[in-house]
């Protein structure tokens, strides 16, 4: 238990490396995107980093070849234990400069959070919790798969009645207004934005429903 625990602090600890990269090497675009590894932002080049993520993945490393040698052939029958594998490897071959892409590691890498979890899952309350989502993700499933055929269902009504009022309107500073019912997938990405994301509600439906009063009973139902 507290080798998973320690292992699992310095998983979060490369996991707060990761976002730093991240951030860091997000501030050259769009001025270095040409010419990318001579941005001064690279991280790559910051040797403080290099040397913690050396030593991270050296520590992988020995944890990798300690665990091969106790489970020998069962080594490879754990799903946990092998992403340890590949993040070791691809690690070694970027080090190296054999040209693997740098965000894939980085998203590999992340991946390793979940072993923290592992530690989380003996706190009874918090197992409870995560059995709980698991189990409700079949009807989020359905229940998403509902929404959207709703949607798809007024989507064709307002294409149907809204969108020929809406072309006649003329909306300044917003060019995808006059277009926001022109088709089924357009119609449907407006009520999305609307309904469920709640986000600028009367930008289009006030000026239809202003302009033809009838088109309410679709608007707000």
């Amino acid at each position: 238990e507290g080798y998973d625990l320690f292992m699992g602090c310095v998983i979060l600890v490369n996991f707060a490396l990761i976002a730093f990269e991240v951030d860091r090497t997000a501030q050259c675009y769009p001025e270095w995107e040409a010419d990318i590894m001579n941005c001064p932002y690279q991280t790559s080049l910051w040797s403080p980093l290099w040397y913690t993520n050396t030593f991270l993945l050296v520590l992988y490393t020995v944890e990798a070849l300690a665990q091969c040698f106790v489970w020998r052939r069962r080594y490879f029958c754990s799903k946990w234990r092998l992403l340890d594998f590949f993040v070791v490897v691809f690690g070694w071959l970027s080090s190296v400069g054999t040209g693997v892409n740098m965000a894939f590691l980085r998203m590999l890498r992340i991946v390793r959070v979940g072993r923290f979890f592992r530690v989380f899952l003996r706190i009874r309350e918090l197992y409870m919790l995560l059995a709980g989502l698991a189990s409700s993700f079949k009807a989020i499933l359905f229940g998403s798969m509902l929404l959207g055929l709703i949607l798809v269902v007024w989507a064709i009504i307002t294409v149907e009645f809204v969108h020929p009022v809406n072309a006649g309107l003329s909306y300044d500073g917003c060019p995808r207004c006059a277009k926001a019912f022109r088709s089924v997938g357009d119609s449907m990405l407006t009520l999305f934005q609307q309904i469920i994301a709640g986000d600028s509600w009367g930008l289009v439906s006030v000026p239809v429903i202003t302009e033809q009063p009838l088109t309410a009973f679709i608007l707000i139902s």
